[in-house]
């Protein structure tokens, strides 16, 4: 039996109604067989601070623990030239800082 691609979604805008967030749940839909697609809401995820890089809040450890986990990240952002969204910049600093 073959394990599954685990491919991580993360929607780069924090509202629950935004285009973003619904094109990744259309993705989740339609992941090939074979593939598996989990959705991380980025809600709770707070900006940056180097001060608790050695102790994270939960949230931070929760999403370094999927992007670990994940095959695969599929990043859906909000459109902005160049620069991803300010709500994946800051997480991105977040959960990639050492543990």
């Amino acid at each position: 039996m073959n394990t599954p691609i685990a491919i991580l979604g993360i929607a780069g805008s924090l509202r629950q109604a935004s285009y973003n967030r619904a094109a990744l749940r259309a993705a989740e839909r339609l992941a090939p067989e074979g593939a598996r697609l989990d959705i991380f809401d980025l809600a709770g995820i707070p900006p940056f601070n180097q001060d608790d890089e050695k102790n994270p809040p939960p949230r931070v450890v929760e999403l370094k623990r999927s992007i670990r986990a994940a095959d695969a990240i599929l990043l859906v952002t909000p459109s902005a030239p160049p620069a991803p969204s300010t709500t994946c910049a800051r997480s991105s600093c977040s959960s990639t800082c050492t543990p």
